[in-house]
């Protein structure tokens, strides 16, 4: 018996589209259609399961109910039993699979492109869930040990040739930087600590403080110079942990803890251990002692002992030296900055202290900044070395950038980021590892490329510094116009590249100014005059007349004005304005705007 449809079963079985059209049929009532058949409970079950079976839309069940329903009637009418009716119908599971393709196939084109749409996206989800599989499990291995290939030659220096035992010795008894109320530093501006500070001058009143200072030390300063005169550093470089005892005390100070690492994960393993994450502890330190030696020059002048001020100066050159060859980057610019502060020294002692010194001992410093003339360019390895061994920490066997890779590479990306190893973080990175994989370039190309801006790189050393300052290198423009994301590590560890060879013309610039000074004074006390120019002091006082940097051709150019000497070269817009400096002219700070104008290289400028 049927029972009539209860309002809320209607409103359940009414369509979509007879709701839009406010309609309330409830006509996908399967229930209430067989109920209504007039049909032996045998027949009617068999529809029930057969239209069960079709597993079509809830409508295409109703019409296939309804033609089930007409079937069986119109036999039981045509004088068929019910079981002859069910047996001719055939096998319930094969009727249904029959039912279910031909509804299919009638279906409308715009329902086949919805349903192939989303075989196709479930397809593609099955192979992203695989990708990402794989990259996961593909760990990047590291084969390459960059640390200790750039650690093999020194460990190979003997111990007699290396300047750090003497350092640490001169550290360790100066206390280098770290201990407070230091007397040979002073604040720049008192009333705002935050400008920093500078070297003690003479004229301050803590002179005396740094006085007693340097004269109680002179111990330490005899080491410095000690070491200096030796042939290298002999300083290996790790990270924390890598030095013990007094050298780690030597490097980073009396409170300096080293970090627990023992239950870092692999990933994190891998970022921390870089050859880019080495630590360069002494390069602060060879810094500091410098400035000392510095202050001990000034000491020196005033106690009238040229011997030691020239010994000093000599120091801080034979560190420079000492840095000159180390393979990482930094190091060598560091090496630079040494040599041109001893070359500032020089420079102003010639200028204010000449008499401190007879001809051969200015003769002597002529030559010792000869040697550092031809530090023309700075050498790369050590960079290429951090971009592979960065490169082969994110790659895994497939050349493709990995899971655990993409995890390395985000630690770049934001150091800040507490995320950056937690546990949402690997989950996030294992969910986009297939993207990054297809949108970062191949390890292969990753590795081409990189080779490739090196190349243009090295191809910048014909450049005047003229051109350096005034022109884009072929570098700067290909790094600009690398696609950002496809390089993204690449983008990420070069970005800085392209300013050494400004910095070695600079140098090598004003180096050559202190030595064409050097050279006048020569042949000032020869001959009672200064040079008329500078080819006067060609080959007796110097090997050449030494070209301009900033020029493309000609040379640096000397004047006498007034008994004073000026030495300078062409500014930026290349001509002889006389040894007239730019307004606001700091050397070596120089750009764009200071075109009209010479750069003076002697007498010059105090140190910045």
């Amino acid at each position: 018996m049927s029972q009539t449809p209860t309002l809320r079963r209607r409103i359940a079985t009414t369509p979509m589209r007879d709701w839009i059209r406010g309609r309330l049929t409830g006509r996908m009532d399967l229930r209430a259609i067989y109920d209504a058949a007039d049909l032996p409970e045998p027949a009617k079950q068999l529809v029930q399961q057969v239209v069960k079976r079709t597993r079509l839309h809830q409508l295409e069940k109703v019409d296939v109910a309804r033609e089930l329903i007409a079937h069986f009637q119109d036999a039981l009418e045509s004088g068929h039993s019910v079981e002859q009716a069910m047996a001719d119908f055939g096998d319930p599971h094969h009727a249904a699979k029959l039912i279910r393709r031909a509804k299919k196939r009638n279906r409308s084109i715009i329902w086949k492109m919805w349903a192939r749409g989303w075989q196709v996206m479930g397809a593609l989800v099955v192979l992203y869930v695989l990708a990402a599989i794989v990259l996961a499990l593909d760990k990047p291995v590291v084969t390459v040990d960059y640390i200790a290939k750039l650690n093999a030659p020194i460990e190979a220096v003997p111990q007699q040739d290396r300047a750090w035992p003497d350092y640490r010795q001169a550290i360790l008894a100066l206390r280098l930087p770290w201990e407070k109320d230091y007397p040979l530093w002073v604040e720049r501006d008192p009333e705002r600590p935050t400008t920093g500070s500078r070297q003690v001058q003479p004229s301050d009143p803590q002179w005396p403080a740094a006085v007693a200072y340097l004269r109680e030390h002179a111990d330490a300063l005899a080491a410095i110079r000690r070491g200096a005169s030796k042939p290298t550093l002999g300083l290996t470089v790790g990270h924390e942990g890598h030095w013990s005892g007094d050298d780690d005390l030597a490097l980073f100070g009396e409170d300096h803890v080293i970090p627990d690492t023992s239950h870092d994960s692999y990933a994190e393993q891998l970022s921390s251990n870089t050859l880019i994450n080495v630590l360069l502890p002494h390069l602060t330190r060879m810094h500091a002692m410098s400035r000392v030696m510095t202050c001990d020059i000034q000491l020196a002048i005033g106690d009238g002992d040229g011997e030691r001020a020239v010994a000093d100066i000599e120091a801080i050159i034979g560190m420079a030296e000492q840095l000159r060859p180390r393979r990482i980057l930094i190091e060598q610019l560091v090496g630079l900055r040494l040599a041109a502060r001893a070359d500032m020294q020089l420079n102003a002692l010639l200028q204010d202290h000449a008499v401190l010194l007879g001809s051969n001992q200015w003769a002597q410093q002529a030559h010792h900044l000869a040697r550092l003339d031809d530090w023309d360019s700075l050498s790369m390895e050590a960079e290429s070395w951090m971009f592979e061994d960065f490169v082969q920490r994110i790659y895994g066997h497939t050349g493709r950038l990995t899971t655990t890779g993409m995890q390395v590479f985000s630690t770049y990306l934001d150091q800040s980021n507490p995320l950056r190893t937690s546990t949402d973080s690997r989950l996030l990175n294992t969910a986009l590892s297939p993207i990054s994989a297809a949108v970062f370039a191949p390890q292969d190309d990753m590795l081409a490329k990189f080779r490739e801006l090196i190349g243009m790189l090295q191809q910048n050393s014909h450049q005047t510094l003229r051109e350096v300052i005034l022109q884009e290198s072929t570098f700067e423009v290909q790094v600009e116009q690398l696609n950002r994301i496809r390089y993204a590590p690449l983008c990420l560890l070069m970005p800085g590249w392209g300013f050494e060879r400004r910095t070695v013309l600079q140098a090598r610039a004003a180096r050559r100014g202190t030595m064409i000074a050097i050279a006048a004074e020569l042949y000032l006390r020869d001959t009672g005059s200064y040079p008329a120019d500078l080819q006067t002091l060609v080959p007796r006082y110097l090997p050449q007349a030494y070209p301009d940097e900033s020029a493309t051709s000609g040379t640096l150019l000397l004047k006498v004005t007034d008994g004073q000497l000026t030495v300078y070269g062409r500014g930026l817009d290349n001509d002889d304005d006389g040894g007239t400096p730019p307004a606001d002219y700091t050397w070596p700070r120089l750009d764009q705007d200071q075109t009209d104008g010479d750069w003076v290289l002697y007498p010059a400028p105090p140190e910045d």
